[in-house]
């Protein structure tokens, strides 16, 4: 039997997950923390079956990786990079059995570029795992929907439970396969006892998320659900700033290629594979387009639906022959995506101090510094705790002074400090000193604003018997200040209600 030659396409993109993927660690093990991925390894640190923000996947793989390699910022990313290149497979194969290896290797290199890809490839996220299981929920309900196998049924619901456990857009993961069978009138496939027990499987993976916020008040549906949508802002705020972040996400030639690519699909719907992409893009989709209509769609909400649009997107270029003919085109959306992407890699290895205030990766280590070694001049260092004000403070501050059991944020003022409300509570540490710590980043006039305002300034009076400071440290990058941090010494905690005079 002769050989067949290797695909060009097929090796390409080998290729591109490879150094796309050591891209990502070199990243990581080079960048500090963002605040968030600081909060969400802190979650690892405070092992429940479930948190307020979120579901639990995202603290048990940074647990998972930190407590085998150890807490370096490379090894809290390490599973986000994983479940990305995993990411990237499941597209491409995905690609291949709709269209072909041209479209896939498109699809994977859309993915790549992408800021809104990107920026929660190489970072800890709850999306990461989120894209992965949503992933694999898109190619388990293709093989059910092309092969007729109600087998399949019990990859969707595994998917959509494991996804459920990342994040709860995953609940529709079933979304696609149903809307089509519908659509084409498969009756048989879905009056299947395999569709109840797949979604009692979801159900029972998904139990954890359901124990902890039955055992809680219900706090993180609630939070997650009526509270977020109950904020208020003017419609020219909610549908602005979605659209704006939208922008910044996909960048705009990315955002009005994707719009093309779903308008060219639609024309094409008697096609199968074009009617099970829109199901899985369009109506997601079209829900963040109705949430933007009551609250701001933060950056990353509509990711799971960007999935199927890039699929969509990929198979259009390459039918028009972007690729090859129309290279305009392609710069106009793929080299502004690219320069969006970069803005992390820039802030990370080049100190460009017009930046600095868009740098969320540098100067927490000394920051960890000063508060270890302010703390060690505390009358009493082993029952002296650390606080910062708002989750975003307590959480580098956990992290970069290596003591997060011992860590709390403003709860211990008595105010809400989202999961620090749910783990060591204030009462512990009466009658103990404190070491407090606010950061404030630089504004354009040159004044500082503070990341939480600590309001009124001498708020931390009515909970502690004395208190001293403030001592600043200011970090400076590239030659102009990155941030400041404001410390506090604190004396005799006497609780998170207030105690005046």
């Amino acid at each position: 039997m002769v050989e067949q030659p290797a695909d060009p396409s097929l090796k390409a993109f080998r290729l591109l997950v490879l150094v796309s993927t050591a891209a990502r660690l070199v990243f990581a093990a080079t960048a500090g923390l963002k605040y968030e991925e600081a909060y969400y390894w802190n979650y690892g640190q405070h092992p429940a079956l479930s948190y307020f923000d979120h579901p639990p996947m995202v603290a048990w793989l940074a647990r998972l990786s930190t407590g085998v390699f150890g807490n370096a910022e490379i090894f809290v990313r390490l599973p986000a990079i994983l479940l990305f290149a995993a990411s990237l497979v499941l597209v491409h194969r995905v690609a291949r059995d709709l269209f072909d290896s041209r479209v896939a290797l498109g699809a994977a290199v859309l993915m790549t570029l992408l800021p809104t890809f990107e920026f929660y490839s190489m970072m800890l996220f709850p999306d990461a795992p989120l894209l992965f299981f949503w992933s694999l929920g898109l190619w388990c309900g293709h093989r059910l929907v092309s092969e007729g196998d109600p087998r399949w049924w019990w990859g969707v619901g595994l998917t959509t439970g494991l996804g459920m456990l990342s994040k709860y857009p995953a609940a529709l993961i079933p979304l696609a396969p149903l809307l089509l069978l519908v659509l084409q009138r498969r009756w048989a496939l879905l009056a299947r006892w395999e569709v109840l027990g797949a979604a009692l499987l979801a159900l029972l993976l998904f139990s954890p998320v359901l124990a902890w916020n039955a055992q809680n008040d219900w706090a993180s549906l609630a939070y997650q659900g009526t509270s977020r949508m109950s904020e208020a802002t003017s419609f020219r705020d909610r549908f602005g700033g979605s659209l704006l972040n939208q922008l910044l996400m996909l960048s705009p030639g990315g955002l009005l290629a994707v719009a093309w690519a779903v308008a060219w699909a639609l024309r094409r719907w008697r096609e199968p594979r074009f009617q099970y992409l829109l199901c899985a893009c369009v109506p997601f989709l079209g829900l963040m387009l109705l949430v933007s209509t009551r609250r701001l769609v933060q950056m990353n909400w509509p990711l799971p639906g960007y999935v199927a649009a890039i699929l969509l997107l990929a198979a259009l270029w390459t039918e028009a022959e972007v690729w090859t003919r129309r290279r305009g085109l392609l710069a106009l959306v793929l080299v502004p995506a690219a320069l969006l992407s970069a803005l992390p890699w820039v802030a990370t290895f080049a100190e460009i101090g017009a930046l600095n205030r868009a740098d969320d990766f540098s100067g927490w280590t000394r920051m960890g510094q000063q508060a270890t070694q302010i703390r060690a001049t505390m009358p009493q260092p082993q029952q002296t705790f650390l606080a910062g004000h708002g989750y975003q403070a307590a959480s580098v501050l956990a992290y970069y002074a290596g003591d997060p059991q011992n860590t709390l944020s403003n709860n211990i003022l008595g105010e809400h400090a989202k999961g620090y409300d749910f783990w060591t509570p204030p009462e512990r540490y009466l009658g103990w000193d404190a070491v407090y710590m606010v950061y404030e980043r630089p504004k354009s006039s040159g004044d500082w604003r503070p990341m939480v305002e600590l309001d009124p300034p001498d708020r931390l009076k009515s909970h502690f018997s004395r208190v001293e400071g403030p001592q600043n440290l200011t970090v400076f990058r590239g030659g102009k200040p990155l941030r400041r941090y404001v410390f506090y010494r604190c004396f005799d905690y006497l609780g998170p209600r207030s105690v005046g005079p």
